[in-house]
């Protein structure tokens, strides 16, 4: 720094250090440990990212070294075997070997309705016979089957004579439906009158009236009527029940 009172206009010069007469390198400071230079708090992930890759990447070259497979596939092999040893020397009652299904709900109480269903149909399966299949013929050839077989029996055991008045054979040979014959559309006509697919009253008897009308399938048994019909019955049979005293008396003194 140039004083004011120097007479010298040149700038300023730096001080001369002492020089040394040691031709080595200036050497670094050694720092504490736990103190890291600016660079180590600016990057804290850097040196940790380089650590984890070079672990990584140091277990990944001690993987691919030469028979290391083979060695962790022979040691699976050996703890496989030794767990079904294991389980083989075990008692099979003890490990849930034939034991029932407890049924549960969510809170875990069993539920014993559902255990005692369970029961029944495994009883009414085993109960039914397994239906064993035919090869080369279905139900309805297996139906046909039986039922010339039962036809035979039935007539191999009927007398040889054959007469006119056969009703059986009398009523097979009129379900026979031949072409040109008047009838047949009459015929078809009845059988599908006869033959309802609706819904049939199955109970109790209902009370008679006078046309035999059956009841609905849903009547409940309860007579809403007026009680005309039943008078009307009472009356007829009052009526025959006089008549057959009637005829009674008049013929008492014969």
């Amino acid at each position: 720094r140039q004083r004011r009172d120097s007479p010298d206009a040149s700038p300023p010069r730096r001080r001369e250090r002492h020089e040394k007469t040691d031709a080595v390198p200036p050497r670094r400071r050694e720092r504490p440990e736990g103190q890291g230079g600016r660079e180590a708090e600016r990057l804290p992930s850097l040196g940790a990212g380089a650590n984890a890759q070079g672990g990584a990447s140091a277990s990944a070259r001690a993987f691919c070294q030469p028979g290391l497979h083979t060695n962790v596939s022979t040691e699976v092999a050996a703890l496989t075997q030794a767990q079904s040893s294991h389980l083989q020397a075990a008692d099979p009652a003890a490990l849930g070997a034939g034991a029932e299904t407890v049924r549960r709900d969510r809170k875990g109480r069993i539920l014993e309705g559902l255990t005692a269903l369970e029961e029944q149909d495994k009883a009414a399966a085993g109960a039914a016979k397994p239906v064993k299949p035919v090869w080369g013929s279905g139900l309805a050839q297996q139906k046909s089957k039986k039922e010339q077989r039962e036809w035979d029996r039935v007539h191999g055991a009927a007398p040889l004579a054959q007469y006119e008045d056969n009703a059986e054979r009398d009523a097979s040979k009129r379900e026979i439906q031949r072409w040109g014959d008047p009838m047949l559309g009459r015929l078809s006509l009845d059988k599908a009158k006869n033959k309802s697919d609706r819904p049939k009253y199955v109970g109790p008897p209902p009370p008679p009236n006078r046309f035999n009308i059956m009841p609905g399938h849903k009547w409940d048994g309860v007579d809403r009527s007026n009680g005309y019909e039943k008078e009307f019955f009472l009356a007829q049979a009052d009526a025959r029940a006089k008549e057959d005293l009637a005829h009674q008396w008049a013929v008492e003194d014969m």
